[in-house]
């Protein structure tokens, strides 16, 4: 399995993901909901990639990957 950066826009900004699938196709077919990036974008360290690594990467086969990210996402605020 290939990790792909994802993100959802909800209009004030992006939640950032990683998910594990075969392709990129495969992540667009079962979540077209999120945008899902070729490459990392210029701006994005690596330090940024490895924090979205160690806490909001999830399988494509997990039962509500979207939901896994949004929790992490609203986990870190409070953090």
């Amino acid at each position: 399995m290939n990790e792909h950066l994802v993100a959802y826009e909800y209009g004030a900004g992006r939640v950032w993901g990683l998910v594990e699938a075969p392709s990129m196709g495969a992540v667009r077919d079962a979540l077209p909901e999120l945008e899902i990036y070729a490459a990392v974008p210029d701006w994005m360290l690596p330090s940024d990639l490895d924090e979205i690594r160690s806490r909001a990467l999830v399988s494509i086969s997990d039962e509500n990957p979207v939901d896994s990210i949004f929790e992490a996402a609203r986990r870190r605020t409070l953090t």
